[in-house]
C-alpha cells in the first residue's frame, strides 16, 4: 500500500529508489498426481519440510504411486493413500521419517501431509490430502500433529470428486471407496510461481560472509544513508570492534588502528516504528543522542526487547535482518574479545570487514490481505500481516468473510489509547463469536500507532473478534518474555485521520463500561481485497476469503523472516 501511495505521490523512479519491490518468476518442485478420476497438482515446500518433501520425491521417483489406490475417504475431511494395490496389497516402503509437523504449516484445506501411526515418527510413503480445515490434525504445545509438507494448487476439484465417491467397509477398513479411485502416475514437475526482488546487502568478513535484508519502505532515512556508506565504499576495512556474548555484535565505524573514521552528518532516530530487536536483526547505533547515528550498527545475536523504543524514550532503529549467513554472525560473536585503548569487548584478533555490496534478494510473492473498513466517520484501510500472525488474520479475515463486523460499534474510544471495536452492537448487547485462538503476541511486532491488535478479555489465547487499533504507542500491551501481549496483525495505511476522529469522540459511562461513544459510531462495512505487486504499482482487486487463502498460501508461509516488511520469504501461492 506505501508503494501504491508513493508511486501516485511522486513518480516510480522515485518509489525504486525508495526500495519497493520488482516483480519476476521463480520456480519451485511439485508434481503431477493423475488418478482414474482426473489429475491434480501438489506445489511442495522443501524449505520448511525437507525430509518429508525429499521422502515422499523418492517414492515418486521409484513410481512407487502408481497403481496404488485411494484407500480411505472420509467426507468433509480428507482422502488418503497408504501404498496399497487395488487389491488392497501393501507395498513395501522404505524406512520412516522423522516427523515435521513443528514447521508452522498447518492442516488446512487443499493441503497435503504426512500420514503415520500413532508414532510420530514412522511416517513412509503415506500421504493425505485435506478436503477442510483440520485443526486436531495440527502439532499442539504437547503433542505433535501430520507434517504438511505441500499444496494443491491446480486440481482441487478432482481431489472433491474423490472425496464425494461413496465408501463402505472392507476388509477391517472404514471409508474405503466402493469403486477404485487408482493413481494411475505421479510425475515430478516445475511450477513457476511470482516472486519479487526486494533490496539487500552482502557483507563479506575475515571469518565469512552474511546477507541482510533491507526495510526501505519502513525506514527510508536509515537505508538510504546506510546505502549512501555502501556505495561509497565505506565500509571496506572497518572492524567488528565490539562483540558482547549473547548480546550484539557492533561494526561499521572504527579501522584496524581503533580509529573512528570521518562520517557525513547524523540522522533522525526512526526507532519508533513496530519492529523489534530479535535475533538476526540489524540496527543503527546512536551515542548519547538519539539523532546522532551516522555509519555504526549492531546485529542483535539474541532478543533484545529492552533495545526498543518504548512510549516515552527512543530505542535502536530495526533497519534490516540477516537472511543469510547468520552463522557467520554467530561465529563472530564467539571470538575471545580485551578491553583496548578504552573499549571494552574489543575482539583479540580483528575481524575485518572486507566489504559490503548491494544484492538483489529473490523472495515470495508479496501480495498483501487487506480489508477496508467503512464506518459512520469514514473509512480506513488495514493492511494485514498474515506472515507474522498467520492464525489471528485468518480469524479475523473468517469474520469478515461471514459478514460478522457490520452492524458492531466502537464500544471504546480514547485519543490517548486507540478505538475498540468488533465485540458489540447497539445497546453494548455483545455478539456470538467463535472459537477463541492461539496467542500470537510474540511476533517482533509492536503496538505503535496506527496498528491493530486482537483484543482478549481474560486469558491470553481467549481472543475472538475484538480488536484494537492504537492511536498512540501502547507498548505496555506488548509480548514481554514474561507475559503475553495484544497480538499486532496489521496496521492503518490509509484513513488514520478517520481512526483519530472516532477517538475523539465524546464519551460517556454505560453500565460497566467507560469511554464508549456518547452517539454510536457504527462499523457499516468491511470489504476485504488484496494489493498485488505489479510490474509499476500496487493494485487492489476484491477478493473472496476463500481465494485469499488459496492465493496468500498461509500455510506455506515461514518464519524465515519475521520482520520483512509483510514480505515473507516464502513458496507463496
Amino acid at each position: 500500500m506505501r508503494c501504491a501511495l508513493l508511486t501516485g505521490l511522486i513518480g516510480l523512479t522515485l518509489v525504486q529508489m525508495a526500495g519497493c519491490p520488482e516483480t519476476m518468476e521463480v520456480t519451485v518442485p511439485g508434481v503431477q498426481v493423475t488418478t482414474s478420476l482426473g489429475e491434480f497438482v501438489i506445489q511442495l515446500d522443501p524449505d520448511a519440510a525437507p525430509e518429508s518433501v525429499s521422502n515422499f520425491l523418492g517414492y515418486v521417483n521409484s513410481d512407487f504411486y502408481d497403481g496404488t489406490v485411494f484407500h480411505r475417504v472420509v467426507a468433509d475431511s480428507h482422502v488418503e493413500v497408504a501404498g496399497l494395490l487395488s487389491a488392497f496389497v501393501q507395498k513395501e516402503g522404505q524406512l520412516p521419517i522423522i516427523n515435521e509437523s513443528s514447521t508452522g504449516l498447518i492442516n488446512v484445506r487443499g493441503t497435503v501431509a504426512m500420514a503415520r501411526t500413532d508414532e510420530p515418527d514412522s511416517a513412509t510413503s503415506q500421504f493425505y490430502v485435506n478436503l477442510a480445515d483440520n485443526a486436531d490434525l495440527d502439532t499442539t504445545r504437547t503433542e505433535p500433529g501430520y507434517a504438511v509438507f505441500g499444496r494443491v494448487v491446480d486440481g482441487m476439484d478432482v481431489v472433491d470428486a474423490i472425496g464425494a465417491v461413496p465408501t463402505e467397509e472392507r476388509d477391517d477398513l472404514t471409508d474405503v471407496p466402493v469403486d477404485d479411485v487408482l493413481i494411475e502416475g505421479v510425475a515430478r514437475v516445475d511450477l513457476t510461481i511470482g516472486s519479487t526482488t526486494v533490496l539487500g546487502v552482502r557483507v563479506d568478513t575475515s571469518l565469512g560472509s552474511f546477507v541482510v535484508q533491507l526495510y526501505p519502505v519502513h525506514m527510508p532515512t536509515t537505508v538510504e544513508n546506510f546505502l549512501q556508506y555502501v556505495d561509497d565504499g565505506f565500509y571496506a576495512g572497518t572492524l567488528f570492534h565490539r562483540v558482547v556474548p549473547d548480546f550484539v555484535v557492533q561494526g561499521g565505524g572504527l579501522t584496524s588502528d581503533l580509529v573512528e573514521k570521518e562520517t557525513q552528518a547524523p540522522i533522525a532516530n526512526e526507532s519508533f516504528n513496530a519492529f523489534s530487536n530479535l535475533r538476526g536483526t540489524i540496527s543503527m547505533v546512536w551515542d548519547d543522542e538519539p539523532d546522532s547515528a551516522t555509519t555504526q550498527f549492531l546485529i542483535n545475536t539474541v532478543d533484545n526487547p529492552d533495545l526498543d523504543a518504548t512510549e516515552d524514550e527512543p530505542g535502536y532503529a530495526v533497519f534490516g535482518r540477516v537472511v543469510d549467513g547468520m552463522d557467520v554472525v554467530d561465529e563472530i560473536a564467539a571470538v575471545p574479545t580485551e578491553s583496548r585503548d578504552g573499549l571494552a569487548f574489543a575482539p583479540l584478533d580483528d575481524i575485518t570487514i572486507e566489504g559490503v555490496e548491494r544484492t538483489e534478494l529473490t523472495v515470495g510473492d508479496t501480495s498483501l490481505s487487506a480489508v477496508r473498513v467503512e464506518t459512520t466517520l469514514g473509512e480506513f484501510v488495514i493492511e494485514l500481516y498474515a506472515d507474522y500472525t498467520p492464525v489471528t488474520v485468518e480469524n479475523f479475515l473468517q469474520y469478515v468473510d461471514e459478514g460478522y463486523y457490520p452492524g458492531t460499534v466502537v464500544h471504546g474510544a480514547d485519543p490517548e489509547l486507540g478505538i475498540a471495536a468488533g465485540a458489540y452492537v447497539r445497546g453494548l448487547v455483545p455478539l456470538e463469536t467463535g472459537l477463541p485462538v492461539l496467542n500470537e503476541s510474540d511476533n517482533g511486532l509492536r503496538n505503535v500507532r496506527g496498528t491493530i491488535a486482537m483484543v482478549y478479555p481474560t486469558a491470553p489465547d481467549t481472543a475472538t473478534a475484538h480488536f484494537l487499533v492504537n492511536v498512540v504507542d501502547n507498548t505496555g500491551f506488548d509480548a514481554t518474555p514474561w507475559t503475553p501481549g495484544f497480538a499486532v496483525f496489521g496496521e492503518v495505511t490509509e484513513g488514520m485521520d478517520v481512526v483519530d476522529a472516532i477517538a475523539s469522540v465524546t464519551t460517556a459511562s454505560r453500565g460497566d463500561y467507560v469511554d464508549v461513544p456518547a452517539a454510536d459510531v457504527v462499523i457499516e462495512d468491511m470489504e476485504m481485497f488484496i494489493i498485488r505487486t505489479g510490474e509499476e504499482v500496487l493494485t487492489a482487486t476484491s477478493q473472496t476469503y476463500d481465494e485469499w487463502r488459496l492465493y496468500q498460501g498461509l500455510v506455506l508461509a515461514r518464519e524465515v523472516l519475521v520482520q520483512g516488511l509483510g514480505y515473507a520469504i516464502t513458496a507463496g501461492l
